[in-house]
């Protein structure tokens, strides 16, 4: 329930601050704000050491909470929210080495997020008690939640841009490097229609 009301939440605030803005952008903002890595690091940050209170002493999840916190606090705050599926505009800096059987290599820290998923089913499931606690009054849940999903209008269009950009030149590179996927694409369609 908590992800569902969460989604429906920052749906709405998103509409009403971008009132003229295309389906695609609020979206994107949208998946960005409700991932399962914004959700961990937002709860991380917001209750911190006082987060591991709630498993065992000792446990596995307490150790890798309490991990997972030292590097989120090890990092700026405005490398939370990232736009574009996979983390496309996460910057460089978001690696660590790690020793593996293949040796020591960089590794996004970041996906370790797949064994962490349980933060973010946390904050998800602190929506639902607030949302019961409230007797279901969406705006009464949004009031103790929005601000972690406030950053200016400007950040997020400056960020929009800036992966928009990001996708363009990779597209580019991709078709400078391999040519069209289709061949029926771009200007293999211009030729043929020439040829017509």
């Amino acid at each position: 329930l908590g992800d569902a009301v969460l989604q429906v939440m920052v749906s709405w605030s998103l509409f009403k601050s971008f009132p003229g803005f295309d389906e695609g952008f609020l979206s994107e903002v949208r998946m960005a704000y409700v991932c399962n890595r914004y959700l961990a690091i937002r709860l991380a940050r917001r209750l911190g050491e006082d987060l591991v209170a709630i498993f065992l002493g000792g446990s596995p999840l307490q150790e890798a909470t309490l991990e997972y916190i030292g590097k989120i606090n090890g990092r700026a705050a405005d490398m939370d929210f990232v736009l574009g599926q996979a983390g496309n505009s996460a910057p460089e800096a978001a690696t660590e080495k790690r020793t593996t059987d293949r040796g020591e290599e960089e590794v996004p820290w970041d996906l370790e997020l797949g064994r962490l998923k349980f933060l973010a089913d946390i904050y998800e499931a602190l929506v639902t008690a607030v949302l019961l606690d409230t007797g279901g009054d969406l705006d009464k849940t949004w009031s103790v939640f929005e601000v972690d999903f406030s950053l200016p209008s400007s950040e997020i269009q400056r960020r929009m841009k800036e992966w928009r950009c990001q996708l363009r030149e990779q597209r580019k590179h991709r078709l400078f490097e391999n040519g069209p996927s289709d061949p029926m694409s771009c200007a293999h369609a211009v030729h043929a229609s020439e040829d017509t």
